[in-house]
């Protein structure tokens, strides 16, 4: 029997569409397409401004920072030891006698999301020598939750929490 161990995001829209985004041009003619913006997923598949979600948020992070892999280069045996420790919790619940839990990797998995919540919150990807990283958004201090979109330099991919927040690790 073999596992697969998934890093991820809940793929829900995305709140604030000008996070990591590419203004639109203004048009020749008509109104112009101010404060319009347009995420290029690595897919490479056209979203309309606002329809932006988690998933494609970081699927167009991992193809230009690597943020999950350089996440897993740097934490991976932490990451498998906390998943060989639930194993085991598990394990030993079910000797003592404990209901039979559905996912015996559940609390492994909530470590590892925490794990990367923390890795992006101490902003380890500035410090692993990442081109790009810091990233200029974030040395800007733009925060779409501001009124004036501008802040403190903050650590690079929290810009609006959601892509942390939503970040997944689960076994199949």
């Amino acid at each position: 029997m073999s596992f697969t161990l998934h890093l991820g995001v809940i793929d829900v829209p995305y709140a604030f569409s000008s996070v990591n985004t590419t203004p639109v041009p203004k048009r020749a003619k008509g109104k112009a397409a101010r404060g319009k913006a347009l995420v290029k997923p690595a897919t490479e598949r056209k979203v309309q401004s606002g329809t932006e979600t988690t998933g494609d948020v970081a699927d167009w992070l991992e193809t230009k920072y690597g943020v999950m892999a350089k996440f897993w280069e740097l934490q991976g045996q932490v990451c498998a030891d906390a998943l060989g420790q639930s194993l085991v919790g598990y394990l030993q619940n079910q000797q003592l006698g404990a209901p039979a839990g559905s996912n015996p990797f559940a609390q492994g998995e909530d470590a590892i999301a925490q794990m990367f919540r923390q890795f992006l919150s101490d902003d380890e990807m500035a410090h692993a020598g990442v081109p790009g990283v810091p990233t200029q958004a974030a040395l800007d201090g733009f925060n779409p939750r501001l009124k004036s979109k501008q802040g403190s330099p903050r650590p690079s991919f929290i810009a609006t929490g959601l892509y942390q927040k939503s970040f997944r690790a689960w076994i199949e």
